[in-house]
């Protein structure tokens, strides 16, 4: 996210992958809301973007910005009553669900003391900022518009009254769990046997950190139970084979419970 007049910047390099990127208005809930989600995000291990406000130059920012976009797995749309009255926020928005629509993105909208049919319908004191800062129904406004409507229509959280939330943390606390169901958790889940594969093993995890995928290396010493988990939080599967491995197949069929679900990067 970025506020309009151009003075955002990143807190991550632009080329690594993210998990989740969470777009917001910065006056509305930078130093609050969405800073403490985003803090809560990375203490539970998720590559997070979020814009911190320090660099000017509105090319060089929206090139960045629309770049750790489209490198990251989850957006998180935190709608709050001045959003709509930025018009960075609102061309956000838009990219935002064109990843969706041809990424695949999944788009998480967060009702900050909003409500979503004031989202919806762009009506209410949501509603009322849109107007005052755009007026008519340009050509630019009914595409907005638009897009509100969309976003007001996917599933998402509330927070205000009557959300049933009483606590800010409780809510954030519900929201990162929810992430934490819908993305994996690793991006890649390393198997291999034995001490003549462990230094290959060892570059080939170097390599990938630093090409930003999240590994888990399983040398067969975990629990059967720990490492099943893994697999299942992992997109992709790499099994590393000697042939005095199938003296030993337990690697082999541990990781076999995931063999259909990997997906590449």
């Amino acid at each position: 996210m970025a506020d309009e007049g151009g003075t955002d910047t990143v807190t991550e390099e632009p080329k690594r992958r993210y998990d989740v990127f969470l777009c917001f208005r910065g006056n509305d809930t930078r130093c609050t809301f969405t800073g403490n989600l985003y803090a809560a995000l990375r203490q539970a291990r998720f590559r997070t973007f979020m814009a911190d406000g320090t660099l000017k130059g509105s090319v060089q920012i929206e090139n960045t910005i629309i770049e750790a976009l489209k490198a990251s797995r989850i957006s998180i749309v935190v709608l709050s009553q001045n959003f709509a009255s930025s018009r960075w926020c609102l061309n956000e928005l838009v990219k935002i669900l064109e990843c969706m629509r041809t990424k695949n993105q999944v788009v998480i909208p967060i009702f900050y003391n909003v409500d979503p049919s004031d989202v919806r319908n762009q009506r209410g004191r949501f509603g009322e900022a849109m107007m005052f800062r755009f007026g008519e129904d340009t050509k630019e406004v009914q595409k907005w518009r638009s897009v509100l409507t969309q976003v007001a229509n996917l599933s998402g959280w509330c927070f205000g009254r009557g959300s049933g939330f009483k606590y800010e943390y409780e809510f954030i606390e519900e929201i990162v769990r929810h992430v934490t169901l819908v993305l994996p958790r690793y991006s890649i889940f390393l198997s291999f046997s034995g001490k003549e594969t462990r230094t290959f093993t060892g570059f080939l995890n170097n390599a990938l950190c630093r090409r930003g995928f999240h590994t888990f290396i399983s040398d067969g010493d975990q629990s059967s139970q720990s490492t099943i988990g893994v697999i299942e939080k992992s997109r992709l599967s790499i099994v590393i084979l000697l042939r005095l491995c199938f003296r030993d197949p337990s690697p082999i069929s541990m990781d076999k419970s995931s063999s259909a679900e990997i997906n590449e990067e």
